[in-house]
């Protein structure tokens, strides 16, 4: 049996297309965990419509509204199954999602299963994300723990993957409550070190709906730059501990490009804009980036504003930083 963790929050509008594309899996043997955070729209209406009429449908609400990464533990803590996967309320599943992910998951004895996906734009526009991982080549742990330090698509999604009872529940693995933005990509870093096996595989089965082009990824938040420091740190350990090779240009491009979008959004939206301009950009972790990061991958824009910043010309940074 799969169990398929749904957090929602204020969906009324998709969910029941994303609930429909459940019930109408191939595969019958599974159990749907909404949890509802607090909407204040008629999304519990909607999810208890549904688990009304179908018993593998439970619907757990939250005692107060606690962002995506609690509804999802949460989630964890009452899942059942064999198997668990991970839905968004606005998003679908291709009909054959959970057989293709349970007959690989079985026939490679895999902890982790790992699809394609889909972009969906407003329009009806349909774009294929692929993975760029070997498929159907078992991925023993080390190489997994690598793929966080080469370029791949969705490595810190939840919803493109399925993952074995044992590995979540063995470690007490849960997402970080304290994260607001690559809580999964945390998530995936502590499965894939503690996952034996997992398969890559071509098929795009999962949905991802591009309907909110102001999406949480887009919004400015002023912790965030303590929290991309927390990310570069857990891989640099992570590399270290598992004597892992980094490509320095590639690892600190990343970072510098990250750095430089959240510098872009700040000038949107802080007060203070020259004293936190300074204080990043003499951040020692920031200058390292500087320093090593390659910056081919970055706009004409923002090649501009690093080279502004790495010769300390802070007054050009700060005009460039206005320019939309």
């Amino acid at each position: 049996m799969v169990s398929i963790i749904m957090p929602v929050y204020n969906a009324q509008e998709y969910l029941d297309r994303s609930i429909c594309s459940v019930i109408n899996q191939g595969y019958s043997d599974w159990e749907l965990i909404i949890v509802n955070d607090c909407s204040t729209d008629d999304s519990l209406n909607i999810c208890q419509h549904y688990a009304d009429r179908d018993t593998r449908i439970k619907v757990v609400t939250m005692k107060e509204n606690s962002g995506p990464a609690a509804a999802r533990n949460a989630g964890i803590d009452a899942f059942k199954g064999n198997y668990l996967a991970f839905i968004d309320s606005d998003d679908t599943f291709e009909p054959d999602f959970l057989q293709k992910m349970v007959d690989n998951a079985d026939a490679w004895h895999a902890d982790i299963v790992w699809c394609n996906y889909n972009e969906v734009y407003v329009d009806g526009h349909k774009e294929t994300r692929l993975h760029r991982i070997p498929s159907h080549k078992l991925l023993n742990t080390r190489e997994l723990i690598s793929l966080f330090f080469i370029p791949t698509t969705g490595l810190g999604s939840l919803c493109n993957k399925m993952y074995r009872r044992e590995v979540i529940e063995f470690s007490h693995i849960r997402l970080n409550t304290d994260r607001v933005k690559a809580e999964d990509w945390e998530f995936n870093m502590a499965v894939f070190q503690k996952a034996t096996s997992a398969i890559a595989i071509k098929d795009s089965l999962y949905n991802y709906q591009r309907v909110n082009d102001q999406s949480i990824m887009a919004s400015y938040r002023r912790k965030d730059f303590e929290l991309m420091c927390q990310s570069q740190s857990l891989l640099l350990d992570l590399a270290k501990r598992n004597d892992i090779k980094i490509n320095k240009g590639y690892l600190w491009g990343s970072f510098l490009y990250n750095m430089i979008c959240y510098l872009q959004l700040m000038y949107k939206h802080e007060h203070l804009k020259k004293e936190r301009l300074h204080e990043i950009c003499n951040n020692p972790m920031f200058r390292q980036a500087l320093q090593h990061g390659c910056c081919n991958h970055l706009t004409l824009l923002q090649k501009c504003i690093y080279l502004c910043i790495k010769r300390e010309w802070y007054f050009p940074t700060a005009i460039l930083l206005t320019i939309r």
